[in-house]
């Protein structure tokens, strides 16, 4: 149990920690894995390989919007932009890098791989994604 103290305090957030802390709001954060993120996490790995394999078996982009990947890329580099200065845990460090790479990858394959960049079709690639990418910019 934790006891307040009984002299009056300096500052209102002083005390605000203290109320919070012994009603059991505040916690430290946990470090134990979650069943559901994990459970994301692998499933988020498993649509890479999925991509992966489809792409390498096939030799073919076709499907495939260049546009919507581009974007994944831009959404994942900055949502973990946090990357360089929050540690929070080993695993969610390389699953952040493994996420962005992957995306990176996947667009390269797109632009660049042989035979795959001759499949793609800019016409067929009608994403709007200039609507998405401008306003959140």
């Amino acid at each position: 149990a934790v006891r307040l103290p009984l002299e009056p305090l300096a500052d209102a957030r002083t005390r605000m920690s203290l109320l919070a802390t012994a009603a059991g709001v505040l916690k430290e954060p946990s470090l134990a894995m979650n069943p559901f993120r994990l459970l994301g996490d692998f499933s988020h790995l498993l649509s890479f390989l999925v991509m992966f394999w489809k792409l390498y078996s096939s030799k073919s982009v076709a499907g495939i919007s260049l546009k919507t990947q581009e974007i994944y890329v831009i959404v994942f580099l900055a949502r973990y932009l946090d990357l360089f200065w929050n540690n929070l845990s080993l695993y969610n460090s390389i699953m952040k890098v493994i996420f962005i790479l992957f995306s990176i990858a996947i667009v390269y394959v797109i632009r660049y791989g042989t035979p795959h960049k001759d499949t793609y079709d800019k016409e067929d690639d009608g994403f709007p994604h200039y609507y998405l990418v401008v306003p959140a910019a």
